[in-house]
């Protein structure tokens, strides 16, 4: 099964934006107004679904490094022309919510996947609530149950042994406390 993408929807809209076909926004005719076209396909294709220019070079039959050209070109554009930049922002704002929501059947693995979310997220609830009620009747308690819950063996909380400081010469500093570990 081919993973889900939005990219057919995408050409489509893009292709309805510019009063074209989506098979002449595929195809080879070079015509400016189709050029364009493409530009803004290949801008938002990569913006809007995360594909790279080469695969979106491939699913378009072209070579990448045309769509590089034709990306820095509308780059140029956007950044000389104002009114086209606001109009192709507000064009991928309407778009590009409906583009990103994947079909509703997911699949065997998916719907095990949220499944087992669901089931850990409502365990974490329940646990939350009974820690909740415990530090409502005795906070010290239970904040000691967590800890050793956390740390069996009681290792977090020990206090570490203090390390004399060391110059750059390799000297020991003489005002640094020296633990019985560390001494000559």
């Amino acid at each position: 099964m081919k993973p889900w993408s939005p990219f057919p929807d995408l050409v489509e809209l893009v292709a309805v934006r510019h009063q074209v076909s989506a098979a002449s926004l595929l195809g080879r005719p070079r015509d400016a107004k189709l050029v364009r076209a493409r530009w803004e396909l290949v801008w938002l294709a990569t913006r809007l679904t995360g594909e790279s220019v080469t695969s979106v070079a491939r699913r378009m039959g072209r070579d990448h490094t045309t769509l590089l050209h034709g990306l820095d070109r509308l780059r140029h554009r956007l950044r000389t022309n104002r009114d086209y930049a606001a109009d192709l922002a507000q064009f991928e704002e309407e778009v590009g919510d409906a583009l990103l929501l994947p079909p509703v059947d997911f699949g065997p693995v998916t719907k095990a996947r949220r499944r087992l979310a669901a089931q850990a997220a409502a365990a974490t609830t329940v646990m939350l609530d009974r820690i909740i009620a415990a530090m409502a009747t005795d906070p010290l308690d239970t904040i000691a149950r967590i800890n050793r819950a956390l740390d069996p063996e009681g290792r977090a909380h020990a206090p570490r042994p203090a390390r004399p400081v060391q110059h750059h010469n390799g000297a020991a500093d003489p005002a640094a406390p020296v633990s019985s570990r560390h001494a000559v």
